[in-house]
């Protein structure tokens, strides 16, 4: 925040984003980035979306991978990005985020079941390195069940020689404007 100039702009706040500490109607727009993702399940992605549209004052903004390949670079990212759901849904993580990427569709009807009354939705190409996906194979390791545990390092391992010979590439990106009136 420092280096951009922002810092005395912008206020951090942590904490649920389900239940957000802002009065009604307080924002200019709501914007969730990549975070999309990062929840527990779909029924969490509505409520945070039903919030973004109760904090904001006319539109929230969302943007998340899509789960398309147009390359093998794309291709390798949703290898490994896919098996790691897997993977800690197996060790009982479920929380350590992953879920998988809506389709486009999808994260229209989300927007519109959290409360928007109108919805913008593109995809759109963005070209540019992803490196978010990977995973140690040591969390693997941690799996009890041996046959599941083998069986998901050898898909780790596809994955991994995937990412080895092809790159990482961001998949193409959904963006949803959603209004409230």
């Amino acid at each position: 925040m420092e280096l951009s100039g922002l810092q005395k702009k912008v206020t951090p706040i942590q904490g649920d984003a389900k239940s957000l500490p802002f009065s009604r109607s307080c924002s200019d727009l709501v914007v969730c980035i990549h975070g999309i993702r990062s929840f527990q399940n779909r029924e969490a992605v509505v409520k945070t979306v039903r919030e973004m549209l109760r904090v904001s004052k006319e539109r929230v903004f969302l943007a998340e991978s899509a789960p398309l390949a147009r390359n093998m670079a794309q291709k390798a990212h949703l290898a490994i990005y896919n098996l790691r759901r897997q993977v800690f849904l197996v060790l009982g993580h479920g929380d350590w985020g992953g879920i998988p990427y809506f389709q486009q569709k999808e994260l229209e009807r989300i927007a519109k079941e959290a409360g928007a009354m109108k919805t913008n939705v593109k995809l759109i190409d963005v070209d540019m390195p992803h490196h978010l996906a990977y995973f140690p194979a040591k969390i693997i390791e941690k799996i009890q069940d041996e046959k599941l545990r083998d069986n998901l390092k050898q898909k780790w391992k596809k994955a991994l020689k995937m990412l080895e010979r092809y790159g990482e590439e961001q998949p193409p990106v959904i963006t949803v404007n959603a209004w409230k009136k």
